[in-house]
């Protein structure tokens, strides 16, 4: 049985990707799953991860390719690893980012020990200049998630997914994946995540490791993404209309709405004409 199935978007990545493979072929967690998912990147990529796995190959591991049908972004391309996955859990790694050696294994124990949906650790976040800062999912009690501790978390959480895995049938039975949006997408897929999850376990042990680059920071502050972002958060309303959770949620996601769609929007106009 395969135990975590690990998604990795491919988006010409090919200064980064050799770490992130090195600390997934490194996991301490046996018969996991990589599913690298090619979005039509223009460098050489792929061609590294071929390499890799040729002279670096476990038995332990199972290794699926799959493309999207055209270059269309992380959403689309997480959503096909979701669907074509074999594991009992899934995971998501960005091509950039890198993992310890035992993350997967601590949180497969975990989320086996307390039968969670969902189980997740820290992280820390590295800048271009050396600089960095932990980042840690708001805490809850381990066990049964409920709806006091949904919308705690709801009020004041930042999306972090990378650092969760999540259990594979839930997803399914849920109707759980990413909506076609190129930001905020993971502020509404963990929104709703967090909506209809039953069980969850946290630890703070720091385990994922997110890089932010140099070209990134100047990309993201010439980009206004206010129309994205209103299209990603506006699917968690429909989510939660369509299954049942509006009734419940509603003022936490009306505040969703104003912190990541019009503050967040604002925050980036202001970076981008600083910028200039």
């Amino acid at each position: 049985m395969i135990t975590v199935s690990v998604i990795i978007p491919v988006y010409n990545a090919a200064p980064y990707i050799l770490r992130c493979l090195e600390s997934l072929h490194n996991q301490t967690l046996r018969n996991i799953e990589l599913v690298f998912v090619d979005d039509h990147g223009v460098d050489n990529t792929m061609e590294i991860i071929h390499d890799f796995i040729a002279h670096n190959k476990r038995e332990d591991i199972n290794y699926t390719f799959l493309k999207t049908e055209c270059n269309s972004g992380p959403s689309i391309a997480r959503n096909t690893g979701i669907k074509n996955a074999h594991g009992e859990y899934v995971a998501f790694l960005d091509a950039d980012d890198y993992v310890e050696q035992d993350m997967y294994e601590l949180l497969y124990q975990n989320a086996i020990r307390e039968k969670a949906d969902l189980s997740s650790c820290a992280a820390i976040l590295s800048y271009p200049d050396g600089k960095s800062r932990k980042m840690y999912n708001p805490k809850v009690e381990d066990g049964e998630f409920t709806i006091g501790k949904k919308k705690n978390i709801l009020n004041r959480y930042a999306s972090n997914f990378t650092t969760f895995i999540f259990h594979r049938s839930w997803l399914y039975e849920n109707h759980l994946k990413f909506p076609n949006a190129r930001s905020s997408e993971d502020s509404a897929f963990m929104g709703c995540c967090y909506m209809c999850a039953r069980r969850i376990v946290m630890t703070n042990d720091i385990k994922y490791h997110y890089i932010i680059h140099s070209n990134s920071l100047s990309h993201r502050s010439r980009v206004w993404r206010g129309k994205e972002k209103h299209k990603a958060i506006i699917s968690m309303f429909q989510y939660a209309q369509q299954f049942g959770y509006i009734e419940e949620f509603r003022f936490v996601l009306y505040w969703i709405y104003f912190k990541k769609v019009i503050i967040t929007s604002a925050l980036d106009y202001i970076a981008s004409i600083m910028a200039r």
